[in-house]
């Protein structure tokens, strides 16, 4: 009897300590996880920032001084990020169809430092 009480108090200690490794394993794992995931959006966010200045010291170059840049950005289930890159400054609504398309192309020249992210440029098309 005595050595099945001992057994048994030996077993349920082993299958504690089991437990307590697994959640120290797991919190590790999911800390790793949040950290790689946070370096990752910092990067993109400071990527994000040197790509939008130099749209904009493009732009200035161009005459546009002080456009308006937005970009927002789309993450897919597999991580890829797709971006559009709205422009607006008054100038641009006067602009025939054909320079706005030249300029646009113009923008989609300069490259973001992570080429596997997709990019579409566009004007802020304001209600007359």
């Amino acid at each position: 009897m005595r050595i099945l009480k001992s057994l048994t108090f030996t077993i349920i200690i082993s299958a504690m300590l089991i437990l307590v490794t697994a959640f120290c394993i797991s919190g590790t794992v999911q800390s790793q996880s949040r950290y790689a995931a946070e370096a990752e959006e910092k990067y993109y966010k400071e990527m994000e920032e040197i790509y939008a200045g130099e749209i904009r010291a493009f732009l200035e170059e161009a005459g546009y001084r002080n456009s308006g840049i937005m970009m927002t950005r789309i993450i897919d289930e597999e991580g890829e990020r797709s971006y559009t890159v709205t422009i607006h400054h008054d100038k641009l609504d006067k602009l025939s169809g054909a320079e706005k398309k030249e300029l646009l192309d113009a923008c989609s020249r300069i490259e973001f430092p992570d080429r596997e992210c997709g990019f579409c440029h566009k004007f802020l098309e304001e209600d007359l």
